[in-house]
């Protein structure tokens, strides 16, 4: 729901190509190259990459790193893991149960979603200005 306007402007910008069939046209749509600095776990390089963008990633945080080569490389199924973020804190609460609040993850299955297309998404590691410098300069 947050990158939702973040992804209208990248199709009203750089409209996303169909063919005659209302498909998506990947190998047009991969001519759009997209950088996201700071991808924290990747849900938005995952979304950019599905409407078929050549999408990279940034991430300066390993604790971020790891967890978004979890969710996206060895999570196989939609709901596959119960996490309890909340069982660590009880303050602010208003309901007896919250703490210990079952969150389902990841939300989606992005082994079917890229099943049956060619994916062109990438996370670098590293600090933004140190990685890019020689491009920026240019």
């Amino acid at each position: 729901m947050c990158y939702n306007p973040i992804l209208e402007e990248l199709k009203k910008y750089f409209p996303v190509k169909c063919d005659s069939e209302n498909k998506l046209n990947l190998t047009a749509n991969k001519e759009i190259k997209i950088l996201i600095p700071g991808a924290g776990l990747g849900r938005l390089l995952y979304e950019v990459a599905k409407l078929g963008y050549s999408a990279q990633g940034n991430e300066f945080s390993y604790f971020m790193l790891l967890c978004s080569n979890f969710m996206l490389n060895c999570a196989s199924q939609k709901d596959e893991f119960s996490i309890y973020p909340l069982i660590h804190t009880y303050s602010n609460v208003f309901w007896e149960q919250s703490p210990v609040k079952e969150f389902k993850i990841p939300d989606v299955d992005s082994n079917e979603d890229f099943k049956h297309t060619e994916c062109n998404m990438s996370m670098v590691a590293g600090e933004f200005v140190e990685i890019y410098k020689e491009k920026l300069s240019k």
